[in-house]
């Protein structure tokens, strides 16, 4: 309902309780929350004890000073103070948003991997929201001028342009933990075998209406054959083989295998030349 509006302050709680009541009576059955930057100390003071569930901004590292570890006892605590609600971390990530901090993604890449590993080793994290999928201009933008005023917060920047922490989000916001493949050429054909491993924690739900796409490419890294198989549907945490069976293996250089969503965007990748090695 709001974002980091100081949520011990007495009139900032009373505005937050007061959305609260409205929106349970406009709607009784939708859950509701909202971001809270103010619970690193005293929580049990704070608004967010009236909502459904718990929603904190995570930024140590970028505005807190502090580490993955940092992060994960600050959530300890917060359980602590609340120990019957999930916590969904309504935002965490890394803004180059000072001088001392020049982009060069690298500090992106190391806070998207460590705080997402330490969020879900906590079984009472229900989720996580990485801040933010692009670079945005803002008045308050810290680079840049005139409309070019943005934030560097993003895996992309300000017209799409893919930063290498792009991917690491792609993966780490899968329900794909991970694809473990196998080929094998023989004199007709080639067969590749694919075990499909689900997550058991955020983002983990059952997998339905997914295929899984084999692109197969030649010399010139020009794409020969293409094969697809439905994949069963599975619940977080299952494993499923499957087979690809490719007809040119004279021809092969190269395999990508993916894994496609019913709306046929990929939720993992898989690259790789023929010797094996990713």
């Amino acid at each position: 309902m709001c974002n980091e509006i100081g949520g011990q302050n007495p009139p900032a709680y009373q505005f937050a309780k007061r959305m609260l009541e409205e929106a349970k009576r406009l709607d009784p059955g939708r859950l509701s929350s909202y971001a809270s930057n103010s619970l690193d100390s005293t929580p049990e003071r704070d608004v967010a004890g009236l909502m459904d569930f718990i929603e904190v901004n995570e930024y140590f590292g970028t505005w807190v000073p502090g580490s993955a570890a940092d992060a994960a006892h600050d959530l300890d605590k917060i359980h602590a103070a609340f120990p019957g609600k999930p916590i969904v971390v309504s935002e965490y990530g890394y803004c180059a948003c000072a001088p001392d901090r020049p982009e060069g993604d690298e500090k992106r890449i190391e806070i998207l991997r460590s705080h997402t590993a330490a969020l879900r080793s906590k079984d009472f994290v229900a989720g996580a929201v990485f801040f933010c999928y692009n670079d945005y201009r803002t008045q308050m933008g810290d680079r840049g001028v005139g409309p070019l005023q943005q934030r560097v917060h993003g895996v992309v920047d300000l017209y799409g342009a893919q930063k290498p922490s792009y991917e690491l989000l792609r993966r780490e916001s899968s329900p794909i933990e991970s694809l473990t493949v196998h080929h094998e050429l023989i004199k007709s054909h080639a067969l590749i075998q694919v075990l499909i491993k689900l997550r058991r924690d955020f983002p983990a739900y059952t997998r339905r209406g997914h295929k899984l796409r084999g692109l197969f490419f030649g010399a010139g890294n020009i794409p020969v054959e293409r094969q697809e198989v439905n994949i069963p549907d599975a619940a977080p945490g299952s494993e499923t083989k499957l087979e690809l069976v490719f007809t040119q293996p004279d021809l092969l250089v190269h395999v990508q295998i993916d894994v496609l969503r019913p709306t046929s965007f990929s939720a993992y990748s898989w690259n790789s030349k023929l010797d094996g090695k990713p």
